[in-house]
């Protein structure tokens, strides 16, 4: 299955859903190290809590830019558990591209383990075991290795291993009471990845934009709104079980082994 977004190197990132207490200081919205180690430490303090999410999202991604900026725009839903594992389900039902709006039917679900891409307009259906049988489950949303990247499970250790980070100043164009933070990848990775960008909202911590740069240059952003926590979850939602009946192109991919 093709991803929707450029393949991110491992990255175990930060929370969703956590809330501060009134007595918690947020960090001084600067520029700085520490107060980016700061922000993160208190973002990975607070996810304890957090059952589930679910939201709406819009997804763009824009290729070529400054060349052909070619650009399109999806909408749709997801949902979220922490688990352990932690899962997903991603619906998507409109795709505007040069101003045409046109419907979709595709679903990203993930059970811990196998990763589904499913279209059910198309009846193509293609299901990959993206976890080894004998690890523990990852968050491909966090690895980039789902349909985009959005920071959901929290390592801020790893962060700064892999990482330089900072908080950039607000501008009009971020969202409402949000912080932006900025990861730059250091020297001793090697990835296509030149930027990713991640707005906060400075009092639930929750990641409501999430934005990669190429070296394209492309970009690709998600927004959520319309957050929902801690709601049940129709099992339904995170079948990945392979589609009964005629006319569907179906693919399983099961984890790859090395023969000796």
């Amino acid at each position: 299955m093709k991803s929707l977004a450029p393949l991110i190197f491992m990255l175990v990132f930060a929370g969703l859903g956590c809330r501060l207490d009134a007595s918690t200081p947020l960090p001084n919205q600067t520029s700085s190290s520490t107060t980016a180690e700061q922000w993160l430490g208190i973002v990975e303090k607070r996810l304890e809590g957090i059952r589930s999410i679910m939201a709406d999202l819009q997804l763009e991604k824009v290729e070529g830019i400054g060349v052909l900026d070619e650009k399109e725009m999806r909408k749709g839903r997801i949902v979220f558990t922490t688990g352990p594992p932690a899962k997903f389900s991603i619906h998507l039902v409109q795709l505007l591209i040069d101003r045409r709006l046109q419907k979709q039917n595709q679903w990203y679900i993930f059970d811990g383990r196998w990763l589904v891409d499913r279209d059910d307009n198309e009846k193509i259906f293609t299901k990959r075991e993206i976890v080894p049988p004998d690890k523990t489950a990852s968050d491909p949303l966090a690895d980039g290795d789902g349909p985009f990247f959005l920071p959901i499970t929290v390592r801020k250790d790893l962060i700064l291993k892999h990482f330089d980070v900072s908080i950039i100043s607000p501008t009009k164009k971020d969202p409402t009471n949000s912080i932006h933070m900025r990861m730059t990848p250091k020297p001793t990775r090697r990835t296509e990845v030149k930027q990713i960008d991640v707005w906060y909202h400075s009092i639930t911590c929750l990641p409501i934009r999430a934005s990669t740069l190429d070296d394209g240059p492309n970009r690709q952003t998600v927004d959520l709104s319309n957050v929902k926590l801690n709601e049940k979850v129709d099992p339904k939602l995170l079948d990945v079980s392979v589609p009964k009946g005629n006319g569907w192109y179906k693919t399983v991919e099961p984890y790859p082994t090395i023969s000796h």
